[in-house]
């Protein structure tokens, strides 16, 4: 039953195109910050609004009825055409992005000039797009983004110092050399197998540090077992290869989550967060709550280690885009 495992590893491993790449982004604001707990989804939204305004020729600005959109760089990254992936076995009602960003979710407060940082986690095709995101990221700073305060919204402008590959700490981008290096790590599935040896065999914890969607039988989670949390990574992992990564997964999952319901949960702290975004475009903000916390998970859990180190970077459930659905292996 356990070569079922083996079997699928070795069936991401194959993929060369399953791949990912991790960049820091450096701002520099010109005045104070503040309601910087939205920070992920301002960045989100900004970034789409200026992109799709230097790229689109469509005088509608409407994706679905442009002739253009299954070539389009703003429709695949903001609104990957349906018409493309017809196969799945399930309705989905949006397909994930190939981006994920990670801001910073614990400081409410900067002064001017300080420096803040986030992560870009970009995946399979859209590696080779990290130069539109440095470009409209660099642009959307000189307009400013949209920061709500009290009953009206300001623009603040921030200047785009630095990017740098995450996994090295290699210049990728600077505002004084104006130059981009295509020198970056790019990690495929077989790296990340090999990341995920040095854990404990014995025993996982797993540190929810952004609030956490995850539906199941239609209905939010506010707690999770090893079986929905393996469902649910398995189920993105695979939507993504299809997606992005130019491969069907014809994965077993009826075996694989037979062997996943044997891993007991053997220690959990988890609570409900009531998050909430700010929407640009709507000019309000929205509730978008998720569960928080630690769960340990006992033996068995090790031969899903190369998932469980994957989902750290593709991050797991729902508005993943913006930073939701973060965890931390130890």
């Amino acid at each position: 039953m356990q070569d079922i495992i083996y079997e699928t590893i070795n069936l991401l491993k194959k993929n060369a195109q399953f791949v990912l790449a991790k960049f820091t982004f450096y701002l520099v604001f010109e005045k104070s910050l503040d309601n910087f707990y939205y920070l992920g989804s301002i960045l989100r939204g900004g970034f789409g609004d200026i992109l799709k305004k230097s790229i689109c020729t469509n005088e509608e600005g409407i994706c679905k009825r442009c002739s253009l959109k299954e070539v389009c760089i703003y429709a695949y990254i903001f609104e990957t055409p349906r018409g493309k992936f017809q196969s799945f076995s399930y309705e989905l009602s949006e397909y994930p992005h190939p981006y994920i960003l990670e801001p910073p979710f614990s400081i409410n407060y900067f002064e001017p000039r300080n420096i803040i940082s986030f992560n870009l986690i970009l995946i399979g095709r859209a590696v080779e797009l990290l130069p539109y995101f440095i470009l409209t990221f660099k642009d959307l700073g000189k307009k400013g983004i949209s920061i709500p305060d009290k009953d009206k919204v300001k623009r603040t402008r921030y200047i785009l110092e630095k990017v740098e590959d995450n996994f090295t700490g290699t210049e990728v981008y600077s505002l004084y050399s104006n130059y981009m290096n295509s020198n970056f790590t790019i990690k495929d599935f077989s790296s990340l197998v090999e990341d995920s040896k040095s854990y404990n065999k014995e025993n996982l914890m797993i540190k929810f540090v952004t609030p956490t969607r995850i539906v199941s039988e239609n209905k939010l989670v506010s707690n999770i077992d090893f079986l929905l949390f393996i469902r649910s990574l398995l189920r993105r992992i695979s939507i993504i290869s299809q997606v992005h990564c130019n491969s069907t997964l014809n994965l077993p999952y009826s075996d694989i989550l037979q062997i996943a319901s044997a891993v007991k949960t053997t220690d959990s702290d988890v609570f409900w967060s009531n998050w909430e975004r700010y929407s640009a475009r709507q000019r309000k903000i929205i509730k978008l709550g998720g569960f928080l916390g630690k769960v340990k998970f006992g033996e068995g859990w090790y031969q899903f280690a190369p998932f469980i180190k994957l989902g750290e970077y593709i991050h797991i459930g729902k508005a993943t885009s913006f930073g939701l659905g973060k965890y931390i292996m130890s």
